[in-house]
């Protein structure tokens, strides 16, 4: 067996001459011998100058490493005399034993003074186009290889780095087209040590600016980050991300956002996720939990949003913003949001979205449907409930009216509220598909008191729908619709309305602070207009109205006493008021119809106890002026409002015209016509009873003069018969005489 144990001394002896041999020549070889060539080939391949001025030192048991103490790589052409990377120092070293187990054990890998220059040229073009160009020289096979064996590339076991060490770094982009440059300065990186599919810590410090926008950032970030190559599985744990953001972009100039939370992707099951993700800007928090499926396909979220309750006011202050005009100083106090949101890029359904608004509390749901679909528009269903909401609060408070102002120089007119735009989204209004269903249990606005309030919005191929809506006001049910078509150059409206036992009184009281005129009222309203300034509207109004009040009084006026002053006056007779006392009234009608901004009426009815008011007239609303006659008339009752009513007013019509400007018109009582008028009818009625009792006397003379003629006739012509008889009788007795003679 000798001849075994020669060949172990002569095996050995190999060895010990081949470790001999690699140890010399690893001894007397020098890297920096071949850095010319390494310039060269790097020349030859990119056209770019490649410069190494330091000492490459190489290290080789138990770690096979380099270091360097510079490395300059030009830039490309057409890019300027800046290096497009250079670098101070790089140390890189790994573990020899374990790449024979196909374990890459990487020690701690140290960049010191990296410099990028990034850029883009005005025709589009970048300096480091021909960098990733010269990647796909190497002549990668479709199997993955080399091109020269055709295999496949050994697979690595494990990989182990002891940490990434970045140190005094900058980048710096530049775009020629767009004007924009960006920088990264005092960059630094530091890893704990990276073993795959096991939690290693982040931590990463840098500034940034920005020119266009001027902005400036200071950056701060620590985490622990998770990547499983086999699983595909990437994590992020225990954020802690800060910047602290300056420039123009900013309302305040300065403040600082802060994100703490964590996330995931599982690329094998296409998911990703995040959790208790917190973002935080002043007096903002927001919360977001969530995830993403099919991250290669649609990709299908389901994500939740809380916003834990805040002081808007002071958020806003905080960016700067100018403070909010509103009548009441602590409105947004205390605001919250919470959502939860579902869908695709194609279609999203919002399963809530609650928001706390101060007191008042909505709770909403949404779907959107056929998103990024170029057949069809967006379509959107929406449902919403309010609990109540003083809008009143929200309003901005009363300016103070200026003392208007007058120029010696003259000068343009200051605009009317007739030109006021309506202010319409007109383009939105004709893309908008939509419906939605809103309640609100009450709501204050101008004062108003308003309940149980329902509406729907639907809006489709230019045509907007309020229909139906209802609420509850003052006693009272008030129902109606409203359609706006804005398919044509200008919008046009369509409103339908119906009152029905509104306390008048209360709800004047509440809207203008006065309430002249109470009474149970009903209206109906159908009207139609088009333009889109307010004048344009009063304009275009066209349609009837009717209103009518039961049981109701005109407060702080009193018609009846105020008829009894004029005819107190007219007569220069002293006149006693009786008091302030209201126009009471049993019932009060009037009905009319709109032409081209013109409300013409003919039928006001009114009754009270004492008087009777009729009337007819235009209202001009476009010039917001009016014509009008109403006649009142006394009823024929001793006693009524006031006291008793003069016996020259009792059943006299007495004309009252009402002319000018809505805001200060011109009443005028006719009161002395009407007396005048009165006055020519008594004579009228006197002259013609005297002239018919004249007539009578006469017809009564003629009468009987005709009697006493009749008379006299009868007594001559009795006697005249008489006389005949007599002569008759006389005559026979001389017949009979001769006759008695003749016989004797």
């Amino acid at each position: 067996m000798k001849w075994i144990k020669w060949i172990l001394l002569g095996v050995g002896g190999l060895l010990v001459l081949a470790i001999v041999l690699v140890v010399s020549f690893l001894a007397t070889f020098d890297p920096n011998s071949y850095k010319s060539e390494l310039a060269a080939t790097v020349k030859q391949q990119t056209g770019r100058d490649l410069s190494i001025p330091g000492d490459v030192r190489l290290s080789y048991f138990p770690w096979l490493g380099f270091e360097t103490g510079g490395v300059t790589l030009g830039n490309a052409q057409g890019f300027g005399e800046t290096p497009f990377a250079q670098i101070s120092a790089v140390k890189v070293k790994v573990e020899v034993l374990p790449l024979l187990r196909r374990v890459l054990s990487i020690d701690v890998v140290e960049l010191i003074g990296l410099r990028l220059d990034l850029q883009k040229s005005r025709d589009g073009a970048s300096n480091w186009d021909d960098l990733a160009g010269a990647g796909d020289e190497g002549g990668q096979t479709d199997s993955g290889g080399t091109g020269e064996s055709g295999g496949a590339a050994p697979v690595l076991a494990a990989l182990s780095l002891g940490g990434l060490k970045i140190e005094d770094a900058a980048v710096r982009y530049r775009d020629a087209q767009s004007g924009q440059d960006i920088t990264l300065n005092e960059v630094s990186l530091l890893t704990g040590k990276v073993v795959l599919s096991k939690p290693f810590d982040v931590e990463l410090n840098a500034k940034a600016a920005v020119n266009e926008p001027n902005l400036t950032a200071a950056l701060r970030m620590t985490a622990r980050l998770t990547a499983n190559l086999d699983a595909q599985r990437y994590t992020i744990a225990d954020l802690d991300f800060a910047a602290d953001l300056a420039g123009d972009p900013v309302p305040a100039g300065a403040m600082s956002l802060t994100l703490t939370g964590g996330a995931e992707a599982d690329l094998a099951a296409q998911v990703a996720r995040i959790f208790a993700l917190e973002v935080t800007a002043g007096a903002l928090t927001a919360q977001l939990d969530g995830e993403v499926k099919q991250l290669d396909a649609t990709p299908q979220f389901d994500i939740k949003l809380d916003i834990p309750t805040f002081d808007a006011r002071q958020l806003m202050q905080e960016l700067a913003l100018p403070p909010l005009n509103t009548a009441d100083a602590d409105v947004l106090r205390e605001v919250a949001v919470q959502a939860q949101a579902a869908g695709s890029p194609l279609a999203v359904d919002v399963k809530l979205l609650a928001i706390a608004l101060d007191d008042t509390q909505i709770e909403a749901a949404a779907e959107l449907r056929n998103l990024g679909d170029p057949k069809q528009l967006p379509r959107i269903t929406a449902q919403a409930n309010i609990s109540k909401i003083d809008l009143d609060r929200y309003l901005p408070s009363e300016p103070e009216q200026p003392a208007a102002q007058t120029g010696a120089g003259g000068g343009s007119a200051a605009p009317t509220a007739d030109d006021t735009p309506i202010g319409l989204p007109i383009e939105l209004l004709r893309t908008l598909n939509a419906r939605a269903e809103v309640k609100l249990g009450a709501v204050t606005v101008k004062k108003l008191n308003i309940s149980d309030v329902a509406l729907v919005l639907s809006a489709r191929d230019g045509v907007v729908r309020l229909d139906p809506l209802s609420l509850s006001l003052y006693d009272g049910l008030f129902k109606g619709r409203t359609i706006i078509d804005v398919r044509g150059a200008q919008p046009k409206f369509d409103v339908r309305a119906q009152l029905a036992g509104v306390q008048a009184g209360p709800l004047l009281a509440d809207f203008m602070g006065d309430d002249k005129v109470h009474g149970r009222s009903d209206a109906n309203l159908a009207i139609t207009t088009r333009g889109e300034t307010v004048g344009a509207l009063k304009k275009a109004l066209n349609g009837t109205v009717a209103v009518a009040f039961q049981d109701g009084a005109i407060k702080d006026f009193n018609l009846a006493e105020e008829l009894r002053r004029a005819e107190a006056k007219l007569k220069k007779q002293d006149y006693r008021s009786a008091g302030t006392q209201p126009t009471d009234f049993s019932s009060a009608t009037v009905s009319g119809r709109f032409k081209n901004g013109v409300l013409h009426t003919s039928d006001l009815d009114l009754r009270s106890p004492l008087l009777r008011v009729g009337g007819e007239g235009q209202i001009d609303v476009a010039a917001e002026t009016m014509d009008y006659l109403a006649t009142v008339t006394f009823t024929g009752e001793k006693t009524g409002q006031g006291g008793a009513a003069g016996e020259d007013l009792k059943g006299l019509p007495i004309p009252v015209r009402v002319t000018g400007a809505f805001d200060d018109p011109t009443i005028k009582l006719e009161l002395a016509k009407a007396l005048e008028a009165k006055a020519r009818a008594e004579l009228k009625k006197k002259t013609a009873a005297e002239k018919a009792r004249l007539q009578l006397k006469a017809d009564q003379a003629k009468s009987e003069l005709a009697k006493k003629a009749e008379e006299e006739k009868s007594r001559a012509e009795q006697k005249a018969e008489e006389e005949r008889e007599q002569a008759e009788e006389e005559l026979k007795k001389k017949a009979e005489e001769k006759l008695k003679k003749l016989f004797e």
